[in-house]
């Protein structure tokens, strides 16, 4: 009965030291992606900030086709515009690359954008005639 007694005692404490190993293993695990997922979004929301700052500069200046660099959020990014095509097939391409420094190395994204003309017509809803479809407070339909 004493023999039995210590393997039981021997097993039972490998088993809850093998399950506390692997608890103490998944939390150091889950703070290593948070801190991933953190980086990675920073980067992400740097990107897409500089891309903003840049659409904003083609908008009230549609020939700007110069580099902007810059830090912000604490990262850096760098806007490169490139232009092809002339008249109507003109297009101006935006690529956008940030660096965050997450402390464990340097988390890289990239936004691009396409800029290109287009007609209005392309909004236009074409209709023989427009007419009030409204109903009145009778229930009868308005005065068409």
């Amino acid at each position: 009965m004493g023999k039995a007694a210590v393997v039981y005692v021997i097993g039972l404490s490998l088993i809850i030291g093998i399950g506390l190993a692997n608890i103490n293993e998944s939390s150091v695990g889950s703070m290593d992606t948070y801190s991933t997922y953190y980086g990675r979004t920073m980067a992400h929301n740097i990107a897409l900030a500089a891309a903003n700052i840049a659409t904003h500069q083609i908008l009230f200046n549609s020939t700007f086709s110069s580099t902007i660099s810059g830090d912000f959020g604490g990262g850096t990014y760098n806007v490169v515009f490139h232009d092809t095509g002339s008249g109507a097939t003109y297009t101006k391409f935006m690529t956008v690359e940030s660096y965050y420094n997450a402390g464990g190395g340097v988390l890289k994204d990239t936004v691009a954008a396409v800029f290109r003309r287009v007609t209005f017509a392309r909004y236009a809803w074409f209709t023989d005639a427009e007419k009030n479809g409204y109903w009145g407070s009778t229930g009868k339909a308005g005065p068409y």
